[in-house]
């Protein structure tokens, strides 16, 4: 080889310097990994060699045949022991199926013998009658053809008498068998017919009956209505009673509860007289003869509240006023010139009105037909009345009312739009900020049908059912959460949290001659962010001195002024409490505070909308 062709030199890794730890920690290392590895394998080398040394000397020996030969028989007799169990298991299962089978076969032919002779006595004398019935016919038409008719019919009966002697044994066994059957169908029929019986009680009153009543109850109820009727009619007869005595009876007619309370006033008193009681809401309050008049008169109050011509339209009493024609005692009619005064008079009571949005004290009393000066008097006072004038109050506006008041019920079906719902979600897909809608919101429809209840001038809606004809469809938000850095951070709360934990007043709030809120706090406190967001603004102006503002990537941005120091940066993403500049009075500055601004969407707004408590 010549000297050009020699292979240029190996070159070696520089050395490590000799001082540095973690050379000699990587040598020694290596040095003892060496000596372990070396060690397990001889120990390794040596136990297998020494294994196979004692494994020679035992096969030498004649005790391992033996040993051998002895572990075999052990086997074969465990498996032969094993298959004959299983041999024997099998036969013995055969043969107790065989058995079983044979017990069980006996019992059924027991049975089925049972059987068959019970249905073959059963039907015999049925089956003797249908083959004699055959026999006789076959007679008959035979005869005819030989004798002729007149001849064949006189054979034909007694052929049927000579059966009938023949066989009257499997006449009395038939009735045997159906007079159980024709029993059981009289039985179930009596059930049924018995069951359908319309069970009443029967009522007496002093041993003569008055009438029947479905239960103990509807006595009793009527019996109420009697004394009601006893007390209208005075203390005369205030000793009056009745004491009933019931019995079960079958009947089809029934009474109610003032058919029985007359039928009663018929059995136990003869002063009574036909008429019509008038209740309202449940409280007896005159009785009339002339009750054709009384009907007329309720009904001439409802006629000017009707509209004929909206046949939706339907007029009733507020009150539950029923008229009730039976049988009263004749000294409890009233005089026909008190009802009707009652009819359009009034008694004492209170009415209320309340109080609807934009509402106002002078509307109010115009509202109910009242003077300011009667509605204040009324409520306690124009005080009392201006500090309670917000939704939902109630203030009084009737001292008494009429004894009968009317309302119309109109029943409308309309169309409602529902209001759609906003979802928002984030996405690190997006840039930080940003607004992605994914799916718009549509309305939805509901058909409404509702009662509009008029009182007193007054309309309520009351709601009868809501069919709903298309769903609304939820608008389907994404908010960006990518910062340009590529980091993934969360948008703001949408809640606002105070600046200046620390601070001692608020010395003013955003007017149209100053942007923002001044909050005073010693020099050095720390100033937060009031939400999640990115800085936008960080540095120095003339005015504001050191400021900071951060863009809150939902339309709004914060301000903060004056500060002492900044500790955040341009394009820095801060939380909502994360401590972005300390108190100070730098720019055009008076004193320790920070000058706190809000925006939304480029509009200032006062911070005191969301922080007027402090």
């Amino acid at each position: 080889m010549s000297q050009q062709q020699k292979p240029p030199a190996r070159r070696l890794p520089a050395p490590r310097k000799a001082g540095s730890f973690g050379w000699r920690f990587a040598f020694w290392r290596r040095q003892v990994s060496g000596a372990i590895s070396c060690a397990w394998m001889r120990a390794a080398f040596w136990v297998r060699r020494a294994l196979g040394r004692l494994w020679a000397r035992l096969k030498r020996r004649p005790e391992a045949g033996r040993l051998g030969d002895f572990l075999y028989s052990v086997g074969f007799a465990s498996e032969y022991f094993t298959l004959r169990a299983l041999r024997a298991a099998r036969a013995a299962s055969a043969v107790v199926l065989r058995r079983a089978g044979g017990v069980l076969g006996a019992v059924g032919r027991f049975f089925g013998g049972i059987l068959a002779t019970f249905w073959t006595d059963i039907t015999q004398p049925f089956v003797r009658i249908g083959i004699g019935l055959h026999n006789l016919r076959t007679f008959v038409r035979q005869q005819r053809q030989l004798v002729g008719g007149g001849r064949a019919v006189g054979g034909g009966v007694a052929y049927f008498f000579r059966g009938i002697r023949r066989y009257f044994p499997l006449v009395g066994r038939m009735v045997t068998y159906i007079l159980p059957v024709l029993a059981l169908g009289v039985f179930w029929y009596t059930v049924k017919t018995v069951l359908a019986y319309n069970y009443v009680l029967a009522v007496s009153v002093d041993g003569n009956l008055v009438g029947y009543v479905e239960s103990e109850t509807v006595f009793d109820r009527a019996r109420d209505a009697v004394a009601e009727r006893v007390e209208t009619a005075g203390s005369e007869h205030d000793e009056w009673s009745v004491s009933p005595s019931y019995t079960l009876a079958i009947s089809d007619f029934t009474m109610d509860q003032n058919t029985m309370a007359d039928a009663i006033l018929r059995t136990a008193s003869d002063q009574i007289i036909e008429a019509s009681a008038m209740y309202v809401n449940g409280e007896l309050e005159a009785i009339t003869t002339e009750g054709e008049r009384l009907r007329a008169d309720l009904d001439g109050l409802l006629e000017p509240y009707r509209d004929h011509e909206n046949p939706d339209q339907r007029v009733e009493f507020v009150q539950n006023v029923e008229l009730v024609d039976g049988v009263f005692f004749t000294d409890s009619i009233t005089e026909y010139g008190e009802i009707d005064s009652m009819l359009h008079g009034q008694v004492q009571g209170e009415v209320y009105d309340t109080v609807q949005q934009g509402d106002s004290p002078s509307g109010m009393a115009a509202r109910n037909d009242l003077t300011l000066a009667q509605f204040y008097e009324m409520n306690g006072g124009e005080d009392a009345v201006n500090s309670r004038m917000f939704p939902g109050q109630q203030f009084l506006i009737r001292q008494s009312v009429d004894f009968l008041n009317v309302k119309t019920i109109v029943r409308r079906t309309y169309q409602q739009e529902i209001p759609f719902e906003t979802h928002t979600t984030e996405s690190g897909d997006y840039a930080w900020g940003s607004t992605r809608t994914v799916q718009e919101g549509v309305n939805g429809l509901d058909e409404v049908t509702s009662d509009f209840i008029t009182i007193g001038g007054q309309t309520t809606e009351q709601e009868i059912s809501r069919v709903t004809l298309s769903a609304p469809v939820t608008r389907e938000i994404v908010k960006g959460t990518k910062l340009p850095t590529g980091a993934i951070v969360a948008t703001a709360t949408g809640s606002w949290m105070w600046p200046v934990p620390q601070y001692r007043y608020v010395s003013r709030w955003m007017s149209s001659y100053h942007k923002g809120a001044d909050i005073c706090a010693p020099y050095g406190s720390a100033i937060l962010a009031s939400d999640n967001g990115v800085v936008v603004t960080a540095g120095y102006h003339y005015s504001y001195g050191n400021y900071v503002v951060i863009n809150h990537g939902n339309g709004w941005t914060t301000l903060y002024a004056h500060a002492s120091a900044l500790h955040v940066s341009v394009g820095q993403y801060v939380q909502q409490g994360q401590i972005i500049a300390s108190v100070g009075s730098t720019g055009n500055s008076s004193g320790n505070h920070c000058h706190f601004e809000m925006y939304s969407n480029g509009a200032r707004v006062s911070a005191y909308n969301f922080f007027g408590g402090m």
